[in-house]
This record gives structure tokens, sequence and C-alpha cells, in this order.
């Protein structure tokens, strides 16, 4: 399973951002970072991330906390994005009877509701080209710390 957590404390969006970009160029990752705001921005999310899938980090602008994820599919009728749109999966990850959303990510969701998140593509693949198993090890590191969760333990 994907390890995919919130962070223990808040985070300021763009210092999130060039904490990503160092950690792309340390592990020399070469695909450009992509940010929607999903107030503003849910349709072009949806049109420009048909058939692809990849790591990405929700950022929740009410709080600064964030979750990191991954997805076969962003956004289709079976897409990890899609279902955060869905109340009736967000209430059912709240009461325990889903696992479609982590509990804690739901409960930001269901406070905060989904546009006031900040999508940030940080890898993105074309659907025919993802394999779930590689998939994930790009979003975990092999001692099983999450790929991007290092970004939490930076200290400056």
């Amino acid at each position: 399973m994907p390890m995919s957590t919130f962070t223990k404390y808040p985070i300021f969006l763009e210092i999130l951002l060039s904490r990503i970009e160092r950690l792309r160029s340390d592990y020399s990752i070469n695909s450009e970072i992509r940010v929607f705001r999903l107030i503003k921005d849910k349709a072009k999310a949806q049109k420009e991330l048909r058939n692809k899938g990849g790591v990405y980090i929700l950022w929740c602008r009410d709080n600064g906390f964030f979750y990191v994820g991954s997805a076969i599919r962003f956004f289709t009728n079976k897409g990890r994005l899609t279902d955060y749109f869905m109340k009736g999966r967000v209430k059912s990850s709240i009461a325990g009877n889903s696992t479609k959303v982590s509990k804690k990510l739901a409960e930001c969701i269901d406070k905060y509701s989904i546009s006031s998140f900040v999508l940030i593509i940080v890898e993105e693949y074309d659907y025919e080209e993802l394999i779930k198993r590689n998939l994930q090890l790009r979003e975990q590191l092999p001692c099983g710390g999450c790929y991007y969760f290092l970004l939490l333990i930076e200290v400056y």
C-alpha cells in the first residue's frame, strides 16, 4: 500500500514548492511540476490530466497541511482524484465504511472542502506507461518512507 500522509505541522505553499524543487534536483527528476488551484482550476486539471497518473501532493490553503499520494489515473470514473470530489466517498471514509479516501484527508476535505486545496503534480505519466507497482515505488523510498515525505523532515 502507498504510504500517504499529512504533515505534522503546517507549511507555506512557496516553501513546499521550493522543497519539492530541491528534492527533484537531488534525485535528478526532470519532469515539470504542475500546480492547480482547485477552486478555479478543477476543469483545467481534469482536461490536462486525462489518461495520466503519477505522484501528487494536495496542499490545504486553510491549514497549511499536505497529503502525498499516487494514482494510476488522476481523473476518470475510477480516478484517485475524482474520489476527493465525491462527497459520499469522503463521508464513507470518515465513517470508516470506505478506504477510497484516507480518513485524515477525508476529514480535512469535509471541514474545508476540496476547493480549498492546491493540487501539485510532481510526477506525471501516460496511463498506458504506468504499472501500479512502479508508481508506488516512485511515491515511496525502498526503506518504506514516502519519496516526497522527505519534505517534512528537512531542517532549515
